[in-house]
């Protein structure tokens, strides 16, 4: 549900298209396709325009202006490095969420990584945890902000001090 409108509803999926149904329109307002990689999150941000941000199986932080028809994204984030694919390290990225003061993004990874990455300045992860020996599948902020709590395909669940 939108932030500023909440008669819109967005959506994204592994068919690598997000849309944003009008529910007073009762029709698709917008729609995006990108070429790699279906999307496996979205939220939306609390700053600014209050833009779209995605992440997706192909490992790419992408940011949507959901008010303009668009082509392409306005801004993208790469979470991985040459070093990390030379190592084997997957990609795929599995959940995306905002911290309640919405000035960091966490990303939930198939390598078995949390990442925390600072919205104003994305050149690098702010931190990097790694507790799971296998996918984390989600992962979220408390409310306070002060801690993050993961899940994974090991079937753990591990509790982080997040300070930002």
């Amino acid at each position: 549900i939108d932030r500023k409108k909440p008669h819109l509803i967005h959506s994204c999926g592994a068919d690598k298209t997000i849309v944003t149904f009008d529910l007073k329109q009762a029709r698709r307002s917008q729609h995006f396709t990108q070429q790699e990689g279906g999307f496996c999150g979205l939220v939306q941000s609390t700053q600014g325009e209050q833009e779209i941000i995605t992440a997706d199986t192909a490992g790419c932080v992408k940011v949507w202006d959901g008010d303009v028809r668009q082509d392409a994204p306005i801004a993208m984030l790469v979470t991985w490095t040459e070093r990390d694919e030379l190592q084997g390290k997957e990609k795929k990225l599995n959940h995306i969420a905002l911290d309640p003061s919405g000035n960091h993004l966490l990303l939930s990874t198939a390598s078995g990584e949390i990442q925390v990455w600072e919205l104003a300045n994305a050149a690098e992860p702010r931190s990097v945890g790694i507790a799971h020996s296998n996918e984390v599948t989600q992962a979220s902020f408390s409310p306070d902000g002060k801690q993050i709590v993961s899940v994974g395909l090991d079937s753990c669940i591990c509790v982080w001090n997040w300070f930002a």
